[in-house]
């Protein structure tokens, strides 16, 4: 894990604490809101915003990293410590059985 993932565990407490995240999210709006609230005109410009952007720029978005170096385990751990999520490689897998109807 990259260390400035740490600081943004302390952000995402931080911003958590203000109202800004709640601690668990329950559907893809609510990131979808984050990700705007974090390039609005009021908080792009607050350091808190400025350095989640910046990690998002530097290891994700950059055309640089983007082609070759990039992978989807830094967009994930982002993602899980932002939403006080768990990365699925760090927890027990079980199987998944979803029956099918009788009609198949």
């Amino acid at each position: 894990m990259h260390k400035e993932l740490y600081s943004i565990k302390l952000i995402r407490d931080y911003l958590e604490n203000k109202g800004v995240i709640s601690s668990t999210i329950s559907n893809i709006d609510e990131l979808y809101i984050f990700f705007k609230y974090l390039s609005s005109p009021d908080s792009r410009e607050k350091f808190n915003s400025l350095y989640i952007l910046n990690y998002i720029n530097q290891y994700i978005v950059d055309e640089d990293v983007a082609k070759r170096k990039t992978s989807a385990r830094i967009f994930e751990d982002l993602l899980a410590i932002i939403f006080n999520g768990e990365v699925a490689d760090n927890k027990k897998k079980g199987k998944y059985q979803k029956r099918s109807s009788s009609l198949f």
